[in-house]
């Protein structure tokens, strides 16, 4: 009768309420989606790569390879105390140690190879040695996806031309007609995956050859994803301001700025240009929208002249190569000099010739002079137009003889006096608030006199 019997122990443990498998959630600091536009620079103020999603974290270390280290060329770097000796970072690091940046937030050296893949830094088998090595093949071109897809068949560099000539009038309609590209749900499975998956759909159906590409094209590279639409529709505007500037020439134009805020209620700067077209009309065309911090009229004005440098310097870095490189050609024939054969083998600069790495001619004026150039200009521009320095103008601002010196605070000046503290005295500093509110208060004495500056300037204020 045993083997029928339960013992009472069994009963017991089955009666007992299991402990609740806990589920991993996503950590709520980790960020899933990233924009180019906000690399934070200073890397003691960055946010870690692991730190982002992992589906992202390959675009954020593309976006940081092609910005390249921070590297600020301060005239003096802040000295530390180290026992009997005062020291401070050396400029000339940057030429011996490529990899090294420099926080000025921190006062404190990082290593952007450990950034992008490591954070570690030790002997010559250590993580520091595997990041940079990790480094050189994602930088090699030999590696890149353009290298990759030049070695593919020809059938499939066809397919995916006619996936992509698919998708970017996909996209065009899309524009024109002021329609949204995504939906809730883009699932193979769902009843309305967007405007842009819906309208390919119909495309597929109605068209074999392009049915084909996308069916038997690589399912790799199916130019639908949330951020291919995105750079379609980034290169279509890149292609209408073309046109919009070629129409516009070398005629008078106004710059027309207005703000407004977006579904999500960020402040968002609006520009527009007013001009005379070849008809005698006047015109206007919508060029970009721009996030602001502020949207008073100084704000807007800052953020529309430092960031057009930067677009056009961007624009530079995308499309001008081509025409330089047939400039320099034109000159060099012109002068007779000889001009190096672009796709010539050469030694990696600054690599031992033992090991036998070597980039092509046009890798390395391309890459590593056009690139790296332009990169250098939009850093410094960083550095020198950071808050800093804005707030610096700002209180320069101040001294603005313009109606009279309207705009003369006590407050900013006294300020800038503590931030130039070299060039102040320490009672200098302490006194200099008091003599500007004394100066203040003296001058309706001397609006009595008539015909004298100061009544002009109390008169006009």
């Amino acid at each position: 009768m045993r083997r029928f019997l339960v013992p009472r122990t069994s009963i017991e443990k089955v009666n007992v309420k299991q402990p609740e498998v806990e589920v991993e959630e996503t950590p709520p600091n980790v960020a899933n989606e990233f924009n180019p536009n906000e690399i934070v620079r200073d890397p003691g103020c960055r946010k870690q790569i692991h730190e982002y999603a992992p589906d992202i974290q390959d675009q954020v270390r593309r976006a940081y390879i092609l910005k390249g280290p921070t590297q600020p060329d301060l005239a003096r770097f802040p000295r530390t105390q180290f026992g009997k000796y005062s020291r401070a970072f050396c400029k000339a690091w940057y030429k011996n140690y490529t990899w090294i940046e420099y926080s000025e937030s921190k006062d404190a050296t990082y290593c952007f190879y450990c950034f992008l893949f490591k954070d570690h830094i030790g002997s010559h088998d250590s993580k520091h040695n595997s990041c940079v090595k990790h480094y050189d093949d994602y930088d090699n071109q030999r590696q890149s996806v353009t290298s990759i897809f030049a070695r593919a068949t020809r059938e499939s560099e066809e397919l995916y031309k006619i996936c992509l000539t698919c998708s970017l009038d996909c996209t065009r309609y899309l524009l024109a007609q002021g329609i949204a590209f995504r939906g809730h749900d883009e699932s193979s499975t769902s009843l309305n995956k967007g405007n842009f998956r819906e309208m390919l759909d119909w495309v597929k159906s109605n068209d074999e050859k392009v049915r084909d590409a996308f069916d038997h094209g690589p399912k790799n590279c199916t130019m639908t994803s949330g951020d291919i639409q995105k750079e379609l529709a980034m290169c279509c505007a890149h292609e209408v301001t073309k046109v919009i500037m070629e129409e516009l020439g070398d005629r008078q134009f106004s710059v027309l700025i207005d703000e407004s805020r977006d579904i999500s209620v960020k402040e968002q700067m609006a520009v527009m240009l007013r001009f005379l077209n070849d008809k005698g009309k006047v015109v206007e065309r919508f060029i970009a929208l721009h996030h602001v911090k502020y949207t008073t009229s100084e704000a807007l004005k800052d953020a529309l002249y430092v960031d057009d440098v930067k677009a056009r310097l961007a624009i530079l870095r995308e499309t001008g190569w081509n025409d330089l490189f047939s400039d320099v050609q034109e000159f060099c024939f012109a002068q007779s000099i000889l001009v190096p054969n672009m796709d010539e083998e050469i030694p990696v600069r600054g690599c031992s010739r033992r090991e036998g790495r070597t980039v092509t001619n046009l890798h390395h004026y391309h890459v590593e002079i056009f690139y790296v150039a332009i990169d250098k200009i939009c850093v410094e521009m960083d550095h020198w137009f950071c808050e800093g320095s804005n707030v610096v103008l700002d209180y320069f601002s101040c001294l603005d003889p313009n109606n009279s010196f309207s705009k003369f605070d006590v407050d900013k000046l006294a300020r800038l006096a503590n931030i130039y503290h070299t060039d102040f005295s320490d009672d200098d500093r302490g006194t200099i608030r008091e003599q500007l509110e004394t100066y203040l208060n003296f001058l309706p004495r001397l609006y009595k006199i008539p015909g004298s500056a100061t009544a002009v300037m109390f008169s006009t204020r």
